[in-house]
């Protein structure tokens, strides 16, 4: 008989017990602390330790992405060079414009390229929307489709444990030291009582 704290499980794979909030990931053959979700862009697991990089990491790329787009839409309209209709046509399906002669071939290059900017900036959107959603609630993804909501403290509370304690700050850089509250191992629930601070 394994004997558990409250609220934690015996992964049988790993044969450990892990906490709550924590999952085993059959990718990463191991339990992730705090599991957000496995990103195949990133090769691993997100969850208590890189949630923040992965989520400014996010942030940096879509930023990249729109001053991308607005930089180079003007280039982008006056190679294409066609009515606004063919022109969204033509960034869907650039071969087809080739193969009709609306185009020529660095018109594909640039239809192509300025297509690919455009699912980026989409993606990322999507992606931070996503995150947004859940770190405001206090959830991990599994907890949002699961519908949990015992971790949701407050907006505040809830940006300090993705970013850590210089969460002002964090997004700027990677380099600058946020140490997250806690352990990755307890995490207070939203409805257990909180102990004054000293005065």
């Amino acid at each position: 008989m394994v004997l558990l704290f409250e609220g934690w499980r015996y992964c049988a794979i790993c044969q450990v017990n892990y906490p709550p909030r924590s999952y085993h990931c059959h990718l990463c053959d191991e339990c992730i602390l705090k599991r957000d979700h496995h990103c195949r862009f990133t090769g691993c697991c997100i969850g208590y330790h890189n949630h923040r990089y992965f989520l400014v990491g996010v942030l940096y790329i879509f930023l990249g992405a729109l001053y991308g787009i607005w930089y180079q839409w003007d280039y982008v309209y006056t190679t294409i060079d066609l009515p606004a209709m063919y022109f969204f046509m033509t960034l869907i399906a650039p071969h087809f414009a080739l193969l009709f002669g609306a185009i020529n071939l660095w018109g594909v290059v640039v239809a192509v390229l300025h297509t690919l900017g455009l699912c980026t900036l989409f993606m990322t959107a999507y992606l931070l929307a996503i995150q947004a959603r859940a770190i405001c609630r206090g959830q991990t993804q599994y907890e949002m489709k699961c519908n949990i909501h015992d971790y949701n403290l407050s907006l505040k509370k809830n940006i300090v444990d993705v970013l850590g304690k210089k969460w002002k700050i964090a997004w700027l850089s990677p380099f600058i030291k946020s140490p997250l509250k806690g352990d990755g191992i307890v995490f207070r629930k939203a409805n257990e009582y909180e102990p004054p601070k000293d005065i």
